[in-house]
């Protein structure tokens, strides 16, 4: 799989979205880096939320614009064998 990740759109200033989260991390002693520390912590719960945006957004799509989707029960095509 070769997709990339999309640079987030300017209007969020990434710089100073960090450097405040730094500080905060600072001021109540938390290690940045390591177990337990801020990155480690932070990248899990900006993928666990964006994940979550994904299945919701998905299940919201699913059920009202896919064929074959009632009830939360996908029907599948049978897979082509391959020669």
């Amino acid at each position: 799989m070769t997709d990339t990740i999309e640079p987030v759109p300017d209007r969020i200033d990434q710089q100073q979205l960090a450097q405040q989260i730094v500080e905060a991390a600072r001021a109540e002693d938390v290690d940045l880096v390591g177990p337990g520390g801020l990155l480690s912590g932070l990248t899990r719960t900006v993928l666990e939320t964006a994940l979550e945006a994904e299945m919701t957004e998905n299940r919201d799509m699913s059920t009202t614009t896919r064929p074959g989707v009632t009830a939360g029960t996908l029907v599948m095509a049978p897979a082509r064998r391959r020669c």
